[in-house]
């Protein structure tokens, strides 16, 4: 048998016992209702930002098709063709921007998760070059499918020079040079 502990154990046993309770009533309150996680209106954990990629081919009067590189040179008589990977679903704004002048509308689409080429209704969506001349811009503003996909947000995103976790939107960007002529075909 055991000796039974004597008064002063009860005593700090006690002690401990209460402060153990004090500890789990006291630090949900002192942490208050900001400690909570941040819910998008789905109940989704996280932001729900889309992370985008694009990237672009130019398809000749032939039909060729060819990867481009940001900056590369294109001939007038190309369409370029936008090619996109999406961490999740959502819509999309194109816009075209020519050196010195404000973006215009190209069209709303509908995004998918994974790779994809960008397509409307009417099938592949491709940018004619033939009035352009000199850099021209490709950018598409992604929103996740809860965010408000409005033509406000999306040039609210282009235009910000706000951190990109705080503006609307996600804004991918492809520059080209659209010259008269032929360019060299990649092999």
């Amino acid at each position: 048998r055991f000796a039974a502990p004597p008064r002063q154990y009860w005593g700090w046993m006690a002690g401990a016992l209460a402060a153990s309770v004090l500890m789990v009533v006291m630090v949900p309150l002192v942490k208050g209702p900001g400690a909570t996680r941040d819910l998008s209106p789905e109940g989704i954990k996280g932001s729900g930002r889309i992370s985008l990629e694009l990237a672009v081919v130019a398809r000749g009067v032939d039909g060729e098709l060819r990867r481009l590189d940001a900056g590369a040179a294109v001939a007038k008589d190309e369409v370029l063709l936008v090619r996109y990977h999406a961490t999740e679903s959502g819509t999309a704004l194109l816009y075209q921007q020519r050196e010195g002048q404000p973006p215009e509308l190209l069209g709303h689409f509908p995004l998918e998760a994974g790779t994809h080429d960008l397509q409307g209704p009417d099938g592949l969506a491709g940018v004619s070059l033939e009035t352009d001349e000199g850099s021209l811009a490709l950018v598409l503003v992604a929103f996740a499918a809860w965010e408000p996909a409005t033509e406000a947000d999306a040039l609210a995103a282009l235009g910000t020079d706000q951190a990109s976790d705080t503006r609307p939107g996600t804004v991918a960007r492809f520059d080209v040079r659209v010259q008269t002529g032929q360019t060299s075909r990649q092999p």
